[in-house]
């Protein structure tokens, strides 16, 4: 230091190290931050692949267990149906979408109403897969690409067979429900009603006929 250079007061020399101190302290904080939301992703994106392998291979294998991967709103939802099945008469059933009235139909026509009844809304699930009214193009080999999450819910595409160049046709969806990842069953109906639709339309029929 120049000898006529004035002196450096203890003062200003202990609020400079303090602001470093802040200066470094804000950018570990930061780092720290960053790190944990990309975990906190990480973790989420894994939970959701591994719940859509799960619900792949249950699927594909009819495992009675795949109830116990669904949302709510998706066991709520063959609860309706079964309703529909046992007393809806024709005008009511015209409320629901040409592939929901289907899969009234098929109810009827395939269980003894007294069986019908005493089945839980699970069941119903259960039997709709074996049947192979939904589900039946999912393999254990799909994979789940392209997560997307916002709060609550989550997005995916399943490539079949794990080929890229196989992308599915519809997303698959999820819900966070009770501290745990849910299928929500949007997924195969979505599917189920774009088939119906492409049947339509090669068929020239009206979805009524």
């Amino acid at each position: 230091m120049n000898a006529t250079s004035p002196p450096i007061s203890r003062t200003f020399c202990r609020a400079l190290s303090i602001h470093g101190l802040l200066a470094w302290g804000a950018v570990f904080a930061i780092a720290g931050s960053t790190h944990a939301v990309e975990g906190g992703w990480e973790a989420k994106r894994s939970a959701i692949v591994d719940l859509a392998a799960r619900w792949c291979t249950a699927v594909a294998i009819q495992d009675p267990a795949l109830t116990a991967l669904v949302s709510s709103a998706s066991q709520e939802h063959y609860r309706k149906l079964k309703h529909f099945a046992l007393r809806a008469d024709a005008g009511s059933l015209q409320d629901l979408h040409p592939t929901d009235q289907l899969q009234v139909l098929f109810f009827r026509s395939m269980l003894d109403p007294a069986k019908l009844q005493a089945m839980s809304p699970q069941q119903v699930l259960v039997f709709a897969v074996e049947q192979g009214m939904i589900g039946s193009d999912l393999r254990r080999s799909d994979e789940l690409r392209e997560v997307v999450v916002s709060g609550d819910s989550a997005q995916g595409r399943l490539y079949k067979f794990g080929r890229d160049d196989r992308a599915d046709r519809g997303l698959q969806y999820f819900e966070y429900e009770d501290g745990k990842w849910r299928i929500d069953l949007r997924s195969e109906l979505e599917r189920l009603r774009v088939d119906f639709d492409a049947f339509v339309a090669r068929s020239k029929l009206s979805a009524d006929e």
